[in-house]
């Protein structure tokens, strides 16, 4: 897989982590953190999992709109709609 199509699946999978979220009434907030996430992972020229793995919480802090929760579900590797916590 290219490292855009890589991106892209990530940035989809956190567009939908979104949506669900606002389906249950989640804070707007939270909403646009994830949001934020997916476009800021969709304009990397690199793989977001390889920065994760290369260089953990600290490489991920440097992304810009890429907050906490979101960021910590890339470290786990975990960017689903199964486990929204």
């Amino acid at each position: 897989m290219t490292t855009i199509a890589q991106n892209q699946d990530i940035a989809r999978r956190l567009r939908e982590v979104a949506q669900l979220l606002e389906d249950q009434g989640a804070n707007r907030f939270r909403v646009r953190a994830y949001r934020a996430a997916a476009e800021t992972i969709e304009r990397l020229t690199v793989p977001a999992a390889e920065i994760a793995r290369q260089e953990g919480t600290d490489g991920l802090q440097t992304l810009p709109g890429l907050g906490t929760q979101p960021r910590n579900r890339l470290l786990r590797g975990n960017v689903n709609k199964s486990n929204l916590s």
